[in-house]
């Protein structure tokens, strides 16, 4: 008896819900109904005015109705089609923060760019102390002589430029392109050993990573790389060349070397060995 009953609220519930669903319907389409008579009624006395019949007073008496009604119809039509008034013009003013580096601010680098950046300060306090403490002396200048050296490199002079490059870390020794470039010209002489012993000194300075010295990393983690890799220390030369991959993805040498190290793990028959890449005096 229980299931009965509520089997037929549940009928009734929905015969109710019909019904006022059949209502609403009804309503709407007699609402339509009146509005398209409207809109007919409308275009009728539009149709009527532009034909310029002859009218009687009852006739002038209609026309004033429907052209009324034209109106009224006309106005509910054009209401929901209103546009929007147009926008006016006007400037923004856009400034810029003054930028140290060629690449766009990112935050997450912000750090590392800042802490770079007073390092630099420091290497350029350091030389000018050093520049004053023997004026007009350039052997106290400590980017004279790094670039000393670097024409001594150039020049395949290798123990000059070790010499002169040995003199601008004596001065300031935090330089880091002065022991990158003395590594390579240990690598001229075939000196791994003393290569990878300044390439890693030159890389302990190039903290913290920024664009501003990612070139100078690259080539030392290179110049490190084909050092190890001479001395047959296959595994740290392919972790340097695959983090100097990171810094330039598209250099194609890079992805040369390292394919030859991995083959070089797998097999010692090989006797290949890595290019020393990026090499020129920086």
């Amino acid at each position: 008896a229980e299931l009965d009953r509520k089997a037929r609220e549940h009928d009734a519930g929905r015969l109710a819900v019909q019904k006022q669903m059949e209502a609403e319907e009804q309503e709407r389409k007699k609402r339509e109904e009146l509005r398209q008579q409207e809109l007919n009624a409308a275009i009728a006395g539009i149709e009527e005015l532009e034909t310029g019949a002859p009218r009687g007073p009852s006739k002038d008496k209609e026309n004033r109705v429907a052209a009324a009604s034209t109106s009224d119809a006309v106005a509910r039509l054009q209401k929901d089609t209103v546009k929007a008034p147009v926008r006016t013009s006007g400037k923004i003013a856009v400034t810029f923060s003054a930028r140290a580096f060629a690449t766009p601010s990112r935050e997450s680098h912000h750090l590392q760019e800042e802490e770079w950046l007073a390092k630099q300060s420091a290497a350029r306090r350091a030389v000018q102390e050093a520049k004053e403490s023997a004026p007009g002396s350039v052997e106290n200048d400590p980017v004279w002589l790094c670039d000393k050296g670097k024409a001594f490199l150039k020049q395949g002079n290798f123990d000059s430029a070790i010499n002169a490059f040995t003199a601008a870390i004596a001065l300031d020794k935090d330089m880091a392109s002065a022991y990158s470039n003395r590594a390579l010209c240990h690598m001229r002489l075939n000196d791994m050993y003393a290569c990878a012993q300044d390439s890693t000194k030159a890389l302990t300075l190039l903290v913290p990573p920024c664009e501003s010295n990612a070139k100078a990393r690259l080539l030392a983690l290179c110049r490190r790389g084909a050092a190890l890799a001479q001395l047959c220390d296959y595994e740290s030369a392919l972790a340097d060349y695959t983090t100097a991959l990171q810094i330039a993805p598209d250099n194609e040498e890079l992805v040369r070397d390292i394919a030859v190290l991995r083959q070089k793990m797998q097999s010692d028959t090989s006797t290949s060995t890595p290019a020393q890449i990026a090499v020129g005096a920086k």
